[in-house]
């Protein structure tokens, strides 16, 4: 057969070489390997002479080096148990983080909005029912301005949050039509 020939057992050291410089997994190599050796043996079986065969190939080292490259850009199967758990993470975790921003978010805007009201019908309430000194003039401007702040932050919270989880939505139902 053409692969005990020297110059193809030359060729093939060669590639072999290129092929261990280069991050391939183990069961990766010998496939390639396999490859390359069928190829020359079925092209010399076919009639083609040995140094046209070769020449064909082109020199090992940029032979290797494009098949590592082909591998690095082809991705990786994913096996389906770790799709399933990533895939229930990422859904646990948007359960989780939406419900602890959305509650933080939310209170912080009723919160707000309850401070608001406060400031504004304050000053209507009977003397009972308020601490005098939140009756007229400062203390119920701070109140109003913080409140109005706190509402703020809590809609915008609520803003980012929403935007998030459709972000995240999208993710989940990608994930699950892969």
């Amino acid at each position: 057969m053409s692969l005990e020939d020297p110059l193809v057992r030359r060729y093939l050291d060669q590639f072999r070489s290129a092929l261990e410089a280069l991050p391939l997994s183990e069961e990766e190599r010998p496939e390639i390997l396999l490859e390359i050796e069928s190829h020359i043996a079925e092209a010399r079986q076919s009639g083609l002479p040995l140094a046209r065969v070769l020449e064909n190939l082109g020199p090992a080292d940029q032979l290797a080096e494009a098949y590592g490259m082909e591998l690095l850009l082809r991705p990786k199967p994913v096996r389906p148990a770790v799709l399933w758990i990533s895939r229930i993470v990422t859904a646990l975790t948007t359960l989780v983080l939406g419900t602890v921003l959305g509650a933080l978010g939310l209170g912080l805007l009723l919160g707000g909005l309850l401070g608001a009201l406060f400031a504004i019908v304050g000053p209507f309430l009977p003397a009972t029912w308020l601490d005098p000194t939140l009756r007229l003039g400062l203390p119920q401007i701070v109140v109003l301005l913080v409140s109005l702040v706190l509402m703020g932050v809590g809609f915008l919270s609520l803003r980012i949050l929403r935007f998030n989880l459709r972000l995240l939505i999208a993710r989940i139902n990608k994930a699950f039509t892969r």
